[in-house]
């Protein structure tokens, strides 16, 4: 609510949305601290595997949406 003082419209599916959002990366951060201490991860090994994991999806969607006919004809 505080936040929003100064909102010139209100959305309550933006503010919905954001609640959520907000919800869910908590629950993720939780979610993955216990996962690391029970899989005994180092902070390394978390960061590792977690870029091993986003890379090849950051790449398909990089190829998909982004305008790659520049820098291939290059």
């Amino acid at each position: 609510m505080i936040g929003g003082i100064n909102d010139l419209n209100f959305s309550f599916f933006g503010y919905a949305w954001m609640m959520v959002n907000c919800m869910s990366a908590a629950f993720y951060g939780l979610y993955m601290r216990r996962s690391i201490k029970r899989m005994d991860f180092r902070d390394f090994d978390s960061v590792f595997y977690n870029n091993i994991i986003a890379t090849p999806i950051l790449l398909l969607l990089s190829f998909l949406v982004e305008d790659w006919r520049g820098f291939l004809a290059d």
